[in-house]
């Protein structure tokens, strides 16, 4: 079977969750499968093969060589460029399925289901973040032509064959808020990149991290960026409820991507909170550098308001690090029985987390490390490749059986799904003035 891949969310994701996800998926899915052929789709000049897949002969890279670029009214620029290069990547190599890792990339027109014709789609849906927090996700950050564009992408998914969830919780919000079948989407856990794992930090290495970063007895270790929903500030307050004497062995690193803007606040947060000898602010970090640190942490701390599925996690358990995370969304499903899990709309429960795992005994923190263990042996990247693959087989058997021809109501549905995207980014950006207007007569 001549199996076509994605290739772009390489690219605009670099470094990424979804980035990870999709280059050990597609690792595994070249190791445990020998009969089949796999096509890689690139827009780019980048030469994804040469890069990440050269140990892999059954692999075929087919390169565009003229990246659609940012910033662009996509729909109208590139729409047609695009389309053509589907089909003739379609119909070059004789492609019997296509598979998306992330439909919803905003650097890219939609996929259009009408681009593929007889040629099954499978996608899989990491989150729907953005329809379900509009004005912080959305309105804020893109205005309403992100929120149209958005909508765009998230409605060209209801056509396709077959939708992967990473998570209960993204295949439960998906149903709800998209109104598909709950027969048409099928949960399927991500897996963790591969270079997180469990292993011997040097002395001399810790002793140069915790001077680096001013680290104390105890590090609790934050992975997650400045965005609003990761829950940083507050996460920051509630350190600050935390008894002086309990606190002070104790260091909490930030990790990840941050603003210049969010720098400062933050740090004005941690003078103001009198953090300075327990809160660092480190930004993004190399993965060598933070994996050594997941392996030198006491806990990972993760109050996240809301996730697709929430992969520092299983990162941290991957490394044998308890974990204090979120009891809502996919946080609460994964994390539930292997650990502590606190209200991230809370400063105090969170606080209370805090306290509780700075003062937990020994004995308590072994069995956390022993349940996270074993919670992370549901999310190993083979067990979860094949199961993918079994699903991408089984898509495309059915779709030999029965060839349609039914490309006229999928334009027509196309055309409707535009209009409806429209309408509601309208009444949307509406809505979302009418919050701002009563938060501010407030």
């Amino acid at each position: 079977m001549n199996i076509g891949l994605s290739g772009h969310a390489l690219i605009s994701s670099r470094h990424s969750g979804i980035a990870n996800y999709t280059l050990s998926l597609y690792k595994e899915l070249f190791c445990i499968d020998s009969d089949d052929r796999f096509f890689l789709f690139n827009l780019s000049n980048e030469p994804l093969k040469e890069q990440y897949f050269s140990d892999f002969e059954n692999v075929i890279e087919y390169r565009v060589g003229t990246r659609l670029a940012k910033n662009k009214d996509y729909y109208t620029t590139h729409k047609e460029a695009f389309e053509q290069s589907i089909k003739r990547f379609l119909r070059t190599y004789e492609i019997d399925i296509f598979y998306i890792p992330s439909p919803i990339d905003r650097t890219l027109p939609p996929y259009d289901r009408t681009y593929f014709g007889n040629v099954p789609v499978v996608a899989t849906i990491h989150d729907v973040i953005p329809a379900l927090f509009e004005q912080q996700e959305l309105f804020e950050r893109d205005g309403a032509k992100g929120c149209l564009e958005y909508y765009k992408r998230l409605l060209a998914t209801r056509h396709m064959n077959r939708l992967l969830a990473i998570s209960a919780t993204t295949k439960r919000d998906y149903i709800k808020l998209m109104r598909v079948s709950a027969r048409k989407i099928v949960l399927v856990y991500e897996s963790v990149y591969q270079k997180y794992q469990k292993k011997n930090v040097e002395e001399r290495t810790k002793q140069e991290l915790r001077k680096k970063y001013a680290i104390r007895e105890h590090l609790l270790l934050y992975v997650g960026g400045d965005a609003w929903r990761k829950n940083a500030a507050c996460l920051m307050e509630a350190l600050a409820l935390v008894p002086p004497n309990i606190r002070q062995n104790a260091t909490l690193l930030f990790v990840g991507k941050t603003s210049k803007t969010t720098e400062r606040r933050w740090k004005k947060m941690i003078e103001e909170n009198g953090l300075y000898d327990h809160a660092k602010i480190t930004g993004f970090l190399p993965y060598d550098e933070l994996t050594d640190l997941y392996n030198m942490a006491d806990w990972m701390v993760f109050p996240s308001v809301y996730e697709g599925f929430g992969m520092p996690v299983v990162e941290a358990w991957k490394c044998d690090v308890p974990v204090m995370t979120s009891n809502n969304s996919s946080l609460g499903e994964i994390g539930k029985n292997a650990a502590v899990l606190v209200n991230p709309f809370s400063k105090e429960d969170i606080a209370r987390g805090l306290t509780e795992i700075l003062t937990m005994s020994d004995d308590k923190r072994k069995q956390y490390i022993s349940n996270g263990r074993r919670r992370a042996t549901h999310f190993e990247g083979e067990p979860i490749a094949r199961k993918i693959l079994q699903l991408l087989h089984e898509e495309a058997h059915k779709s030999d059986k029965k060839k349609t021809c039914c490309m006229f109501f999928r334009r027509l549905s196309g055309k409707m799904d535009e209009l409806y995207c429209r309408f509601y980014t309208w009444y949307a950006k509406w809505r979302c003035g009418k919050k701002r207007d009563n938060l501010s007569m407030r």
